[in-house]
């Protein structure tokens, strides 16, 4: 049954000969109302606006949602807290957000509980507990909140709050894709595609359905499927076209795989100045594969004038943030003395570090190619293991047997070092993308973008 303000709505609607009739009829009669359902909806035409009639005002709509709370509307309540959360027109507050959060995931409001979850696990007003984070996602997702489902799918996936489990972040990440959420549909793609059960074909069809619904992220991974002919018939001309939808979105790696496709003429006439544009805007947002292409092509002079100096300073740009392949190139300038000053430690150094992330051309560079480099960059290379704590023989240059124990165990330390630091970044991450809470502005959450090789 309706309560007396609803009724009072309903009458006003049936009367009102048009919308703005019906909004200043709505005002005059509600205005003093103590009905929660009158004073929510009140605020939801301050709100969104309703023309001349009541025009937006995010500020006024909040005096009648918080009137709404107090007389326990439980999505009033919810509006409150986001406010709170985002400081939106009030002053940011997270404490206030979990008490209001709190007050309407008790009277069972869904998005209140996904919401509620999300403090839990950013430690936002309440003590960080990823566990009742958790906790409050499955309430939510149990009764349909399809952000939650997703963030459940996610959490699953990661093991973050829970125990790892891929069928169970398949069974949400399906749920959350059935509500139509493109993030999953993006994860459930990305599964498929690099799971131990690979199917490149069901990969294409969610990584499609994504696209359809505007999401940029499988729009460049769909583009990757068709470069690589995964799925679906090798199109090099609709991985560019993909592309350029994603990188006219803003998407970094599909900013970066146009520029390879113009670099390389990739289902696009070649065209290098192109692709010094398009590295430089993907180098511009952080891309470090767009660094070290860019440092490629002034190496070779294509695009831009040949500059060996500008080569390695964007080169050492993308090591920095991580690229072994920029790693390998700084070595190998520094052991020939290619364009600037041989430096045998300089080359051992990166050479060593590339090698401890697992890149395979490092490890053939250091065990099967070793007498390719200079017999002084050997020699630094077993300084360095020395100064590591890791060797303990002679410093002659031979990178045998015992070297290459060293090199190992050198790489054992590195990895288990980068372990730790990126399961604590990866927490940090996860909760930090929580999708469907308050306060994220950004798109949800996505698998980790990939890159498709260097320049032909």
């Amino acid at each position: 049954s309706h309560s007396p303000g609803e009724r009072v709505l309903v009458k006003i609607v049936r009367l009102a000969k048009s919308p703005i009739e019906f909004v200043r009829a709505f005002l005059q009669t509600a205005q003093d109302s103590d009905d929660a359902s009158v004073n929510f909806f009140l605020g939801a035409i301050y709100s969104n606006g309703m023309g001349v009639a009541a025009p937006k005002d995010s500020r006024e709509s909040l005096v009648w949602y918080r009137k709404a709370a107090e007389l326990a509307h439980p999505a009033a309540m919810r509006m409150l807290g986001t406010a709170y959360a985002n400081g939106t027109d009030i002053g940011k507050d997270n404490n206030e957000a979990v008490k209001w959060f709190r007050k309407a995931a008790e009277k069972g409001y869904a998005s209140a509980m996904s919401f509620l979850g999300t403090m839990y696990a950013r430690g936002a007003g309440v003590t960080k507990d990823s566990f009742e984070a958790t906790s409050w996602y499955r309430k939510a997702a149990d009764k349909g909140e399809t952000g939650a489902m997703y963030n459940l799918g996610e959490r699953y996936q990661t093991g973050n709050g829970v125990a790892k489990d891929s069928k169970q972040a398949l069974k949400w990440f399906g749920k959350a894709a059935d509500a139509y959420h493109s993030g999953a549909m993006v994860w459930l793609g990305y599964i498929y595609e690099t799971g131990e059960q690979k199917d490149f074909s069901t990969a294409v069809s969610w990584y499609r359905r994504a696209s359809d619904l505007g999401n940029f992220s499988s729009m460049y991974r769909l583009g990757n499927m068709y470069n690589k002919g995964q799925g679906v018939g090798k199109d090099k001309a609709e991985a560019h076209k993909l592309y350029r939808m994603a990188a006219d979105k803003g998407h970094i790696e599909a900013t970066n795989a146009l520029g390879l496709a113009y670099a390389n003429g990739d289902g696009v006439a070649k065209d290098q100045a192109q692709a010094v544009n398009w590295f430089r805007k993907a180098a511009d947002k952080g891309n470090d594969y767009a660094m070290a292409n860019i440092g490629l092509l002034y190496e070779r002079g294509k695009g831009v004038r040949k500059d060996m100096t500008e080569a390695k300073a964007w080169y050492e740009k993308a090591a920095a943030k991580g690229n072994a392949w920029a790693m390998v190139q700084i070595s190998i300038l520094h052991d020939e003395g290619r364009g600037v000053d041989k430096n045998p430690r300089l080359a051992a150094q990166h050479l060593l570090k590339a090698y401890s992330q697992g890149y395979d051309t490092a490890r053939k560079a250091l065990f099967r190619e070793s007498k390719k480099w200079n017999r002084n960059t050997r020699r630094a290379i077993q300084e360095e293991l020395r100064d590591a704590g890791v060797y303990s023989g002679s410093i002659d240059g031979q990178l045998g047997p015992s070297t290459r124990r060293a090199m190992e165990a050198y790489k054992a330390k590195a990895v288990a070092a980068k372990a730790k630091a990126d399961e604590q970044t990866a927490a940090a991450a996860a909760e930090k993308s929580e999708s469907g809470s308050s306060g994220v502005t950004s798109s949800p959450a996505t698998p980790p973008s990939d890159d498709f090789g260097d320049l032909k």
